[in-house]
């Protein structure tokens, strides 16, 4: 395997996969799946080398990367190369050797596909399902119960896979309710809040452990691998009737993306979800276009020329995402008429005009559309000009004015005003 390589370096020393692994070890910041993904890549080139009979330059590089697009790897994929290769590169400057094999290479430009995120019941299916099959055997009752456990915490705290797995014994508080990650991608530790049926399943599989035990272990003790986890998953989301493609960090997605929709707190969920940078935490809003509308609707230049029913169904929205009727510590009707009579009392605070007006505008929008389209005849050119007429009656003579029918009467003002004084 490292003939190309003596070679290329010159060297009778061989710089060998363990002499590596040390380096990027000691000397890097890499977690251990980091380190794990660097030495498959960097095993699979000096595969390449070796087959193809290249020496280590640049050429080669630029070839290696080429027979990779070729064979149809994506961007995302390509960057896992070009990361493992510049920590390749650092290492044989750390070693002593000159190599500018790597110089001037540059990441490809990411690619993100779309994310389909589960909804609230594909999840509970998935969390549910059992892959293992039916047995005598408590270890494996053990391990599917384990297996469904990790699924949960995954999909109520929306942590990363690695986060979970490395999650120690002591990093549990289960009176509280309050998990504490220290094995974090970014090197920050944050806290994490769960409640029942969750705390009950966690408090089960702890018991008997020391604390510096992983929590979740494998049949054999050890930390659950990932690569048989997602496979597992995966067979889970089949088992359950999900098409979508399932992987641990979906869980992320779905957990992220929901909580966006429940708070609109952009802030909250970066916290929540350990990202060091705001854009990371963007790709959550990916569904956001409502939101963005409704958020623009809300700014103090535009609000008063916005119907005020807008904000009212807003609130009542807002309300309505906490589910206190789906709480089983409350009665339904009791929350249902409670929420119906405030957002009574909100529709009658406001004042007689502002409603008429309103009203009058919407009215005059309604008739417009059930027009359809100007088919040329006398009356329903007529019909156009006088509900035209009205609206800009409306807007001319009121203050609060609507920004849509504002701006297209502005912008086609001088159409307008000879279509309202058309001689019929």
């Amino acid at each position: 395997m490292y003939g190309a390589l003596q070679t290329a370096i010159g060297r009778s020393k061989i710089m060998n996969d363990q002499d590596f692994e040390r380096y990027i070890s000691t000397k890097t910041p890499l977690s251990k799946n980091s380190i794990r993904h660097c030495l498959s890549r960097h095993k699979i080139f000096l595969l390449w080398l070796k087959s193809h009979n290249k020496e280590l330059n640049k050429e080669s590089a630029e070839e290696f990367f080429y027979d990779l697009k070729q064979q149809g790897r994506n961007n995302n994929t390509l960057n896992t190369y070009v990361f493992a290769l510049r920590q390749y590169h650092n290492y044989l400057k750390d070693r002593g050797v000159v190599n500018d094999f790597f110089d001037g290479f540059k990441s490809f430009k990411k690619y993100r596909p779309p994310i389909f995120i589960l909804t609230q019941e594909e999840v509970e299916k998935i969390i549910n399902t059992n892959t293992l099959k039916k047995s005598h055997s408590d270890r494996l009752e053990w391990h599917q119960f384990v297996l469904k456990t990790f699924r949960m915490f995954l999909a109520y705290t929306g942590c990363r896979y690695e986060e979970a797995a490395s999650l120690p014994v002591k990093n549990l508080d289960i009176t509280n309710g309050k998990v504490v990650l220290d094995h974090t991608k970014n090197g920050t530790s944050r806290n994490l809040y769960i409640t029942t049926p969750l705390t009950t399943r966690l408090q089960k599989l702890i018991e008997g452990k020391e604390k510096t035990d992983f929590v979740f272990t494998n049949l054999r003790g050890k930390k659950l691998y990932a690569q048989d986890f997602s496979k597992d998953l995966r067979y889970a989301a089949q088992l359950a009737g999900v098409t979508k493609r399932v992987h641990p960090h979906l869980f992320r997605h779905t957990y992220g993306t929901n909580l966006y929709l429940a708070t609109k707190d952009l802030g909250l969920v970066q916290l929540v979800l350990g990202h060091k940078d705001i854009k990371s935490t963007m790709i959550y809003i990916h569904m956001a276009d409502e939101f963005v509308k409704k958020g623009m609707l809300r700014h103090p230049f535009i609000r008063s020329q916005v119907d005020p029913k807008v904000f009212i169904n807003a609130v009542e929205e807002a309300i309505k995402n906490f589910k206190l009727d789906e709480d089983p510590r409350f009665d339904y009707l009791t929350v249902k008429n409670a929420i119906n009579e405030f957002s009574s009392k909100l529709y009658e605070s406001l004042k007689p005009q502002t409603q008429r007006y309103y009203q009058e505008i919407n009215n005059d929008l309604a008739e417009l559309k059930s027009l359809n389209s100007i088919n040329g005849s006398l009356n329903s050119f007529v019909e156009f000009k006088k509900i035209f007429s009205r609206i800009v009656a409306h807007l001319v003579d009121c203050d609060s004015k609507t920004v849509k029918l504002k701006n297209f009467i502005v912008n086609n003002k001088r159409v307008l005003i000879d279509i309202i004084n058309l001689n019929d």
